[in-house]
């Protein structure tokens, strides 16, 4: 009796401590991470960067 209690808190403390990390790390729904801010602001500084060179209108940018 004293060593099936034994095993099974011991297979309960094992599979907590595999699951626990795994559930710490991920993200929050909704939440926007610093690296998906920071794509989002590159792709806006290379779309500015390529409208401002080019120099089109905002008519041909559009079809552009």
């Amino acid at each position: 009796m004293k060593t099936s209690l034994c095993a099974g808190l011991t297979v309960l403390v094992l599979a907590f401590a595999i699951t626990a990390p795994a559930a710490a790390q991920k993200p929050q729904a909704g939440a926007t991470t610093n690296m998906e801010i920071l794509k989002a602001k590159l792709k806006a500084d290379k779309k500015l960067l390529v409208a401002q060179t080019v120099g089109l209108t905002d008519a041909e940018g559009k079809a552009f």
